[in-house]
């Protein structure tokens, strides 16, 4: 009805973001997550990205799939306005703080092993460290929690928040991390 210049289509996940129900339009793919490794999705992402005038990737990692399906294929990434920090980063008395803003970090098995690798080493080569995790659904005694914790890895825990609040706290992160492991991808 309103018959855009333009459909920016933000991944494929819903069953109405498909090729066939775009072919009278111009379309962009905005893609961020590599859905193309879940067997589901490969063949819409494939025919969406042939199909789009250019692919919106948010990484390197994602261009590279996307460029044989379609040559314009470009890491941008998109994001909320830059906001002024309240009171921002951690205190210098206080352990720098490390964030997987993953919404189900045990949804994904391999990259929170990969994590857990990661801060081990951190928490070897430098002490002193603290990361936070969103989302936690398990166990509180979870074997890498207290694998974390016997590395002296510090771990905080928060729970699903406004996106307001959730973007407030990562204003005291010194570094996000997020990893796509592509092989047995979670």
């Amino acid at each position: 009805a309103f018959r855009p210049d333009v459909v920016v289509v933000q991944q494929c996940r819903h069953h109405l973001n498909r090729p066939e129900y775009l072919a009278d339009w111009t379309t962009v793919l905005d893609i961020d997550d590599a859905d193309f490794l879940d067997p589901a999705l490969t063949s819409v992402l494939e025919r969406m990205a042939r199909q789009a005038e250019g692919v919106i990737c948010g990484s390197r990692y994602i261009r590279n799939w996307a460029l044989p399906f379609n040559r314009h294929a470009t890491v941008i990434w998109t994001t909320m306005p830059i906001s002024p920090l309240v009171g921002g980063g951690a205190a210098p008395e206080e352990e720098p703080v490390v964030t997987w803003a993953q919404s189900s970090p045990l949804g994904y098995p391999n990259e929170l092993e990969f994590v857990r690798e990661v801060m081990a080493e951190v928490a070897r080569r430098r002490g002193g460290v603290r990361l936070r995790l969103y989302g936690w659904q398990g166990d509180r005694d979870h074997p890498v929690l207290a694998d974390l914790a016997a590395k002296g890895v510090k771990v905080d825990l928060l729970p699903f928040m406004p996106y307001d609040a959730f973007v407030s706290s990562l204003a005291t992160a010194a570094v996000g991390l997020s990893p796509i492991i592509p092989e047995g991808f979670s």
